[in-house]
């Protein structure tokens, strides 16, 4: 038989168990993931610039730059659709179809023609009208991010 303040005692220490054991379970945060990619552009891989990557309100929820090989690594990623943005080095827009050079400071990449030389569409500058999407789903995972 128990007497009323050793219940009291009882109840107690049953409370402060559950309350101590409840702090012991799993983070129910978001899900942050890595994601290694590449970035190629007709076929080649585009040596430099920037991938940014956002949400569905448009907000910035990562980047990472493109190395010489077209590569990049970003990472604490939300899980889900992401939009991608890939600006080369100065974010110059595209050449007008009717130009023969690029404008100053635009990087370039050979085409296979000796003398001729591309950048990447202006649409890939903003997340209104960038068509790349990265899906997250892995807590690590690669891509490959082709720009027409």
């Amino acid at each position: 038989m128990f007497c009323k303040s050793g219940r009291v005692f009882l109840l107690g220490s049953l409370f402060l168990s559950a309350i101590f054991l409840s702090g012991c379970g799993e983070a129910t945060g978001p899900q942050l993931s890595l994601v290694r990619g590449t970035v190629v552009f007709k076929g080649a891989a585009l040596p430099g610039g920037t991938v940014k990557i956002f949400d569905a309100g448009n907000t910035l929820v990562g980047q990472a730059s493109i190395n010489s090989s077209g590569e990049f690594i970003a990472t604490d990623l939300p899980r889900g659709e992401l939009k991608v943005t890939v600006e080369t080095v100065g974010g110059a827009p595209a050449m007008n179809k009717m130009q023969t050079t690029p404008p100053p400071g635009t990087p370039v990449l050979p085409s296979g023609d000796a003398g001729a030389s591309v950048t990447i569409p202006k649409k890939y500058l903003s997340p209104e009208t960038t068509d790349l999407r990265l899906i997250v789903t892995a807590a690590e995972q690669k891509c490959e991010l082709k720009l027409e």
